[in-house]
């Protein structure tokens, strides 16, 4: 759909939408990868990063038995929706605004 309006000329600098495309998360993958800029609304129960998380796998502390860890887990933590209800100027202040 975004493709369509860019090949019929519409300009736009972002794309704003609902909770229904919000949900979507085969749809925001696809315009990260397109480059661009966007804003949606999300549902309550959806948990996002503020930031580019990066997964590592962590290291097991020394002197510890048991196997070592294989999952990888994010490098930052994960808010809640719906327990920490974020407005645009909140957002704003958590992230970098270089991107």
């Amino acid at each position: 759909m975004v493709e369509d309006f860019k090949k019929r000329g519409v300009r736009f600098d972002y794309l704003a939408f609902d909770a229904l495309y919000g949900s979507s998360f085969d749809f925001i993958d696809s315009l990260n990868r397109a480059g661009m800029r966007f804003i949606g609304d999300v549902k309550e129960n959806v948990s996002i990063y503020l930031q580019e998380p990066r997964f590592v796998v962590p290291k097991k502390p020394a002197g510890t038995s048991g196997r070592q860890y294989i999952r990888p887990v994010a490098d930052q933590p994960t808010y809640s929706c719906q327990r920490h209800p974020f407005g645009i100027d909140s957002i704003h202040k958590h992230t970098d605004p270089g991107k």
